[in-house]
């Protein structure tokens, strides 16, 4: 009864706070490795799609508010 209910929380509890992720003892070394692995990835993505977009963000910002561009390059028509 005891091993059960660790089994639950380890497997349940753990699983659900750590978005799914837990060591399974009756998997080998590579594949508890491969899973952690892919949990960590797959958690911080978006943090770090997050960063990149306010990074491009504020770039994108300074290069159209400093750097002119073709209308202020072109001061007078071209006349044939």
């Amino acid at each position: 009864m005891g091993s059960f209910v660790l089994e639950v929380l380890r497997q349940g509890l753990w699983a659900s706070l750590t978005g799914g992720w837990f060591y399974d003892p009756h998997q080998g070394p590579f594949i508890n490795v491969f899973h952690l692995y892919t949990w960590i990835v797959l958690f911080i993505l978006p943090f770090i799609v997050h960063l990149v977009r306010k990074i491009v963000i504020a770039v994108e910002t300074v290069i159209e508010n400093f750097v002119p561009g073709p209308s202020s390059v072109i001061t007078e028509p071209i006349m044939p």
